[in-house]
């Protein structure tokens, strides 16, 4: 395994990957995924989401 969940979820925070789609109406999910080299399956996940700063209109 090269990475854990954990840390992919820590990168899309630190480069940012969500940033220009969190000022929109929806709510952003971040998914971080660890893969398996020796199973060739996920070997773990976990996702985070947040409320973007504008409600969607009627909502």
């Amino acid at each position: 395994m090269v990475g854990t969940a954990d840390e992919a979820i820590r990168q899309i925070r630190e480069e940012g990957y969500a940033r220009e789609y969190s000022a929109g109406p929806r709510r952003v999910f971040q998914i971080g995924a660890a893969f398996s080299s020796e199973a060739g399956t996920v070997s773990g996940w976990q996702s985070v989401w947040h409320r973007c700063r504008y409600p969607a209109k009627g909502g």
